[in-house]
Formats: C-alpha cells, structure tokens, sequence
C-alpha cells in the first residue's frame, strides 16, 4: 500500500466511439431480453447527421458508431459498456487494488468510475502495466480508445515517490503539490483545499459578472444564489470540506450579491431591508428564500449520513467507516448513528472537521427519532411494576452481575413497546450494543432525564460502548 497509485482514465470521444455491436452483445451478456435489444438496434441503426455552417447544411453523413447524444438513455448504456472493463479489471489476480479495513470487514478497491470519467487503483508500477494493457484490449472490442497522454497517475502516498521507478510511457506521475481536474474538482497526492475554494470563488465571480449587470431585483438575484452559486458550493463541499471562515466568506458575499448585486466580501455601502432570519424564509412565508450556506452544509451532511446508515451495504458502510476515522493501526473503528441520543448543546449547531463528523453530530443531535409524548409517565409506570411484582433479580456469576428482568414483562411493558412502535416502526435491537455510553438518554425512576455523564462517569470513557460492559441471553 505505500506505493499505491490512482489512474485517472481518460477516454477519446468517449460517447462517440462505443462500437454498437460491442453494445448490443454487452446488453444480451448482461440478460437483457432480445426484444429490448432490438429496440436499441432500431433507436441506433441508420442515424444521420448534416453540419451547419455560415447558414449552409451539409450533405448527409451516416452515424455507424457512439451512442445518441443527449438521448436519456446514453448515460446508462455507456456505463453497460464500461461495465465490461470494469469487470476485467475487478476479476484480474495480479491487480490487487487497495484496501480498505474498518472494523466491518474489509473491501478492495480496484475501479471505479462516474459517467466516461474511470479511476483505476493499484498498488504497483507493475500494476499499471496490467491496467494499460487492459484498457488497450477494450479498446479493441469496444471503440473506447484511451488517450494515455492525457491520463493522470496520482501517488496516493507522496512520501513514496522517490522510491518508485519509472512509468510505462506516455504515463506521468502527477508532482505532489500539482493539482489537476477531475470531475470538476481539483485532486492530487496533497489536496490543498484553500485552493480549491479560491479558484471556485474565481469561477463563480466570473460567472455572476454577467448576472450582476442583468438582473436588477434582489428577488431576482436571491433566485440565482440558489441556482447557481450553491450547488457549486455544496458540490465541492461534498469533497472538500470548508472551514468555518470559508463558509463565513462565502455567506457574506452571498448576502452581498443578493441586496447590493456585488459578488464581494468587502464591505457594501447601504443595508439590507428585511431582517436575516425573515430574508431565508420561503416566499409563501414572507421572505425571499435567501440562501443561508451554513444550513445547506448541514443539511448536505445529514443527508449523506442518514443515507449511508440506512441504506448502506457492507461495502459503503467500509467506506463510510474509513472516511469517518480515525483509523488504530489501519482499521477504522465501526460508526453508528443514534438519533436525538447527543443532547443538543448551548451553541447550537456547528461544522465540524469533515462532512461525516458533521452529519454523525446533526443525526446524533437532531436526528427525526423524538421521545413519544409523556414517556416519562411510562417510565414512572414500569418502576411501579418493580414496587409492586417485587425487584430485578440479581446474582452474580463470577465477576458478572446477571439481572433478570422478568418483574418488568406484562400489559404495561408490551404497552410500551407498542406505544413506541407506532411512533417510530419496528424495533432493531442489532445496533443497540454498538451504542455509546456517554451519548445515551437515560430517564431515573422519577421520569427525569439523567445526566450519564456524571452519574456513570468512570464508565463514560470515549468510545465505550454497551456491548463492553452489558450482554444480552
């Protein structure tokens, strides 16, 4: 893994060089029925096209390969072609990829890809032979040509660049503190996230110079911040995730673009004319929906969370574990997700370090999951039973203290549960013992929330969990 290096593929006219029979056999290898097939066969086969130039058509020029452009389908069917290469790549013995660990197992991580743009992962020079050769016999069968000139080789451990040898021609490695594009974010061995920051504010003054002279209402300008200038924030935050100055430079010259039409951080002469807690309402409620960046960050990595917990297969959940950190000796510890189990704290909500830090805290925080109403009165009710049936049963088995919790089972209890089954679904005890000790919400007999923290303090050391000091028969 010292070594490992990340290929950055670059493919000629990728949508206009698929070979269509390559496509079509890729489709019946993959099961889909001949009928689709054929369907293919007929939107492709027989395509022309004339060129238009000074006022004047062209004749007619017959299309016989690449794909339909802006045709809906052209995005899947071209990844059905890549998918091929994918495949090779994943099934080869002598490519080992890198690897991922966390305390959910472990994946390995040879290819992977985003519409035409492929990045390959190796751990070897000698790796990077394979992949070329790969690639170049795709190319044969496919159309997909790789233009190795511009292919970029990434070292993923700066420190191991004097070491390497040299690559196979055309291929460079890319210098450490260089930077280059890659889908449309700036990536290197040393990322270096003050410039991609930078240059996105170059690009977005750029963009807004125009829209600056044009529009001549804050309404109007308010709708271009939220069309424009955040999905390129929250794109690039996605990636490389801003400090809190940075998203106070960007909110400030948002707010100035919006009232004064100057994309700037500088201090605007003049004020804006609606508070800024009524300006970020929605119109239908008086305001004029002025983006606050903040609360799309947040929002932007709660929503990243919250998908990665649920839905999450082992493979995403390595990732997420990995990118999460930190690791201990290589792994990544395991991270779960307890909704509303983080009391929320005096000063609200804050960005974190990374967008998982900051979408674990949000859901952990703030999470959908809220105490049924008068569940205190239902835990008064179940320490009651205890008064009544007689206390837990408790005896000792060596140096573990075994509680029998039969005096608490009966109407009230499976009332209880039922109660918090209709509010929030079905119970899944699999994530109970990977709790965190000093996250939980406890309630005393009394229905009082109490603070674990200081009445359990020698058993709230960072990271202990439940199943560290309780088990389940």
């Amino acid at each position: 893994m010292a070594g490992a290096l990340a290929l950055l593929l670059d493919f000629r006219k990728a949508y206009d060089s698929v070979d269509r029979e390559f496509l079509y056999e890729a489709l019946l290898w993959l099961g889909f029925p001949v009928d689709y097939v054929t369907a293919m066969r007929g939107l492709h086969d027989g395509t022309r096209v004339r060129f238009l130039a000074n006022g004047y058509r062209s004749r007619w020029v017959a299309v016989t390969c690449g794909i339909r452009q802006g045709c809906p389908l052209a995005p899947l069917l071209f990844i059905i072609v890549l998918d091929a290469m994918y495949r090779r790549i994943d099934n080869e013995p002598k490519v080992s990829g890198i690897v991922l660990k966390s305390q959910a197992g472990s994946m390995r991580l040879k290819v992977g890809g985003y519409a035409d743009d492929t990045a390959s992962y190796v751990s070897t020079i000698a790796e990077v032979v394979i992949i070329m050769g790969i690639t170049r016999v795709f190319a044969l069968a496919s159309g997909l040509m790789l233009n190795e000139a511009k292919t970029l080789v990434i070292a993923l451990n700066p420190a191991a660049i004097v070491t390497m040898g040299p690559l196979p021609a055309p291929l460079k490695l890319q210098p450490v503190h260089k930077l280059a594009r890659y889908l449309g974010l700036q990536v290197g061995s040393l990322p270096d996230p003050d410039y991609t920051w930078r240059l996105a504010r170059t690009q977005l003054v750029t963009r807004l110079a125009l829209a600056m002279g044009k529009t001549l209402t804050v309404d109007q300008r308010s709708l271009l911040a939220m069309a424009i200038v955040i999905p390129k924030l929250l794109y690039i935050g996605r990636h490389q995730w801003p400090s809190r100055e940075t998203t106070h430079s960007f909110q400030k010259m948002i707010t100035n673009f919006v009232w004064h039409g100057r994309f700037t951080e500088e201090d605007v002469g003049g004020r804006a004319w609606l508070n800024v807690h009524v300006a970020s309402l929605t119109r239908h409620q008086g305001g004029l929906a002025v983006p606050d960046l903040k609360v799309e960050l947040l929002a932007l990595a709660a929503v990243t969370v919250n998908i990665w917990a649920i839905d999450a297969d082992p493979s995403p959940q390595i990732v997420g574990d990995v990118l999460t950190g930190p690791l201990v000796d290589g792994v990544a510890p395991s991270v779960y997700v307890s909704p509303r189990h983080t009391p929320p704290t005096t000063y609200g909500k804050r960005l974190k370090d990374s967008i998982w830090t900051t979408g674990i805290n949000v859901c952990n925080t703030y999470g959908e999951v809220t105490p049924p109403e008068h569940k205190g009165y239902m835990v008064i009710a179940l320490a009651c039973l205890l008064h009544f049936r007689g206390p837990l049963g408790q005896r000792w088995y060596g140096r573990r203290l075994m509680l029998d919790t039969q005096p608490l089972q009966g109407t009230v209890c499976r009332q209880y549960v039922a109660t918090e089954a209709a509010i929030h679904g079905s119970f899944c005890s699999d994530w109970v013992p990977f709790l965190t000790i000093a996250d939980l919400k406890l309630y005393s007999a009394v229905g009082t929330v109490m603070n674990i923290k200081s009445k359990f303090r020698t058993l709230c050391r960072a990271g202990t969990a439940l199943k560290d000091i309780l088990h389940w028969r």
